[in-house]
């Protein structure tokens, strides 16, 4: 299933975009630094459902600068370690702690 929305998050913000027949139109925007932010991702939660009534299914589009991409060698290591060797890369990689970060491997 094509999710019929996406909200982008970055540096200028939050938008809601909506996926059309040919392209991706924009909805609405929020300032996360705006003292009306509840209002403003009230009014995009709004106008999302009047567009899709039927339900929102939507993507979350992350910047490339905020995604820490690492590689890592796992010679004859088993795949069900892989994830365990994941999460021992990453510790001191980022200045967060591991309960702080979400990860995936592939």
């Amino acid at each position: 299933m094509k999710p019929n929305f996406a909200l982008s998050l970055s540096q200028d913000g939050i938008a809601l975009l909506h996926r059309t027949a040919t392209t991706w139109q924009l909805v609405s925007k929020a300032d996360p630094a705006s003292a009306e932010l509840g209002e403003e991702l009230a009014t995009m939660l709004s106008a999302a459902t009047t567009l899709a009534p039927e339900g929102i299914f939507c993507k979350i589009v992350i910047p490339n600068d905020q995604i820490k991409f690492l590689t890592i060698a796992t010679p004859q290591a088993d795949p069900s370690d892989y994830m365990k060797i994941a999460a021992q890369a990453l510790e001191g990689a980022t200045p967060y702690s591991l309960d702080e970060l979400a990860f995936d491997i592939c």
